[in-house]
């Protein structure tokens, strides 16, 4: 009989590789039920424990790792008429994507799935969606159990109500993740700017030259570190990113206290989306400055950034307890309910509103009382 499927692979449509793949596939699994093993129906590994299947048999069917897979993720389902699999694939794909950093770091795991699932749920299509299959179970002996399989053998049928079904799904859960990232960009920086201390091009080039003098004026590294740390001053009122934090990057390197240097390469950090460098600045500046509430808030916020509510939310209560600016408070709001904690968040809301009215930011307010009847 098991010849009768290997003619069956060489008569499909298919390429070389494929048949190949195809015929290893149904050799490891009519090995097992030849052993009594049954195969779960849905990823294709013995009932109750994986170890049934062999290591080496386990490597035959996953380690035929398809580039393609990897590369093209759900659009390869697609474009193999795998389209209920490729929709879903697709929209969890683009969620992950859409919400947030982390979740974006998640999405790789959807293309790997592809890259190791593809060959085996391309064999399930072709081979036991065959319609010699469907009407003679018995030409794959052991290997077909029609009741366990019986939704792998439903005709074919056109994609277009999967893809309204996919496109419905995300029209529901798009509103949620735009929620997310509207929460989580609900937040700033709140942080002094260094003032400008040249006003175009041409009077920055003249202040880095003068700074550039002193620095060769002076053998003291405290000095030679405020001379680049103006120096990355200059460049910063000229826009210029790259010799700001070449600048910063020599200043700390002559003072490693100097934690104007710090702060100013951590707002640089943090508008390039480099949350983790940032952080690690914020926390040396905050080792040089303890009773730095500001720096509580903006360490609290790079880990809100990176999705570690926890530790945000540890930093932003230490800011709170040591200043009442209403910011700190509707940070910490933000965080809790991140966490799942309502009530902790209707409490902070509540006491940034009040704080708010209080410097008459009738704006904050109501973008506050909007956000607590929302809780």
């Amino acid at each position: 009989m098991t010849c009768r499927i290997y003619d069956l692979i060489d008569g499909l449509n298919i390429g070389k590789d494929w048949k190949i793949t195809f015929k290893k596939i149904h050799l490891v699994y009519h090995k097992n039920y030849a052993q009594g093993k049954k195969l779960h129906p849905i990823f294709w590994t013995p009932a109750g424990e994986v170890s049934d299947l062999s290591f080496i048999n386990s490597l035959k069917i996953y380690s035929w790792f398809n580039p393609l897979g990897l590369i093209l993720g759900p659009f390869y389902y697609v474009f193999k008429e795998m389209y209920i699999k490729g929709i879903i694939l697709l929209a969890i794909f683009l969620l992950l994507l859409h919400v947030n950093d982390a979740t974006r770091v998640m999405s790789i795991f959807v293309l790997i799935y592809c890259a190791f699932f593809i060959n085996v749920d391309y064999f399930k299509k072709m081979v036991l969606k065959h319609p010699d299959v469907i009407s003679n179970p018995l030409i794959i002996e052991n290997d077909f159990d029609p009741m366990v399989f019986s939704k792998l053998l439903e005709k074919r049928t056109s994609p277009l109500p999967y893809i309204l079904l996919a496109l419905i799904l995300l029209s529901f859960l798009a509103p949620f993740a735009q929620k997310m990232k509207s929460d989580k960009d609900s937040l700033k920086y709140l942080i002094i700017e260094p003032e400008k201390i040249c006003k175009d091009k041409k009077e920055c080039i003249d202040t880095v030259k003068k700074y550039f003098q002193l620095v060769n004026s002076t053998n003291n590294p405290k000095e030679v570190s405020k001379y680049y740390y103006d120096i990355a001053r200059a460049y910063y009122s000229a826009d210029d990113v790259l010799n700001t934090l070449k600048s910063l990057d020599t200043a700390i390197t002559f003072d490693k206290k100097n934690i104007n240097a710090y702060l100013l390469r951590a707002k640089l950090y943090a508008k390039m989306k480099n949350n983790i460098q940032s952080l690690l600045d914020y926390k040396e500046a905050l080792a040089i400055n303890p009773k730095a509430e500001f720096l509580n808030y903006n360490i609290g916020f790079n880990y809100y950034a990176l999705g570690k509510y926890e530790k945000a939310l540890e930093h932003f209560e230490k800011a709170t307890k040591s200043n009442d600016e209403p910011l700190y408070f509707e940070a910490q709001a933000y965080t809790r309910k991140m966490l799942g904690d309502s009530k902790g968040a209707v409490k902070d809301v509540k006491k940034a509103i009040s704080l708010y009215k209080k410097v008459n930011d009738e704006a904050k307010v109501k973008k506050l009382e909007n956000f607590l009847k929302k809780l």
